[in-house]
C-alpha cells in the first residue's frame, strides 16, 4: 500500500511539474497562415505573399529567443520540384509580406507556396496557367 501511495505521489508531482510552466512547455497554440495573391498566375508573374504566425519560439523558457522569426524560408513547390525563393524576417507582429515571381520554368498545373519558420509553417495553393504573352 505504501509503495502505491509513493508511486502516485511521484506521478502527481511529475504531472504538476510538467504543467506548471516548466522549461520547454508550449504556451501558445496555432499555426502560421499563408496567402498567395493572385491564386492563378503565369510563369514569371509576380505574386504577393502574406502570412501570419511566424514567431521565433513558442515556449515558456527564459533562454529561448523571443519575438518574430528572423529566418522564414519561402519555397515554390510543384510536383517533385522545389524552388527556394527567399528567406525573410517576420515583422514585430510575427507577419511576413513580400512579392516574388512564379519560377519561369514552372509548368501549368497546381503548385504550392510554402513558408517555413522556426516553429510553424504555412502554405497556400496556386494554379500555374500557360503563358499567354507569346
Amino acid at each position: 500500500m505504501r509503495r502505491f501511495f509513493v508511486l502516485n505521489l511521484i506521478l502527481c508531482v511529475l504531472t504538476l511539474g510538467c504543467t506548471s510552466g516548466g522549461q520547454g512547455e508550449a504556451v501558445c497554440a496555432g499555426s502560421a497562415t499563408l496567402r498567395v495573391h493572385p491564386t492563378r498566375a503565369e510563369p514569371g508573374q509576380t505574386l504577393r505573399i502574406t502570412g501570419d504566425g511566424f514567431a521565433a519560439d513558442c515556449v515558456d523558457n527564459p533562454a529561448a529567443e523571443e519575438g518574430p522569426d528572423r529566418d522564414v524560408s519561402v519555397e515554390f513547390r510543384q510536383g517533385s520540384r522545389t524552388w527556394r525563393l527567399a528567406t525573410v524576417a517576420a515583422d514585430p507582429g510575427n507577419s511576413i509580406e513580400l512579392k516574388l515571381d512564379v519560377p519561369r520554368d514552372s509548368k501549368p498545373g497546381e503548385a504550392q507556396v510554402v513558408a517555413t519558420g522556426n516553429v510553424w509553417a504555412g502554405k497556400d495553393r496556386l494554379l500555374v496557367v500557360a503563358d499567354t504573352s507569346g
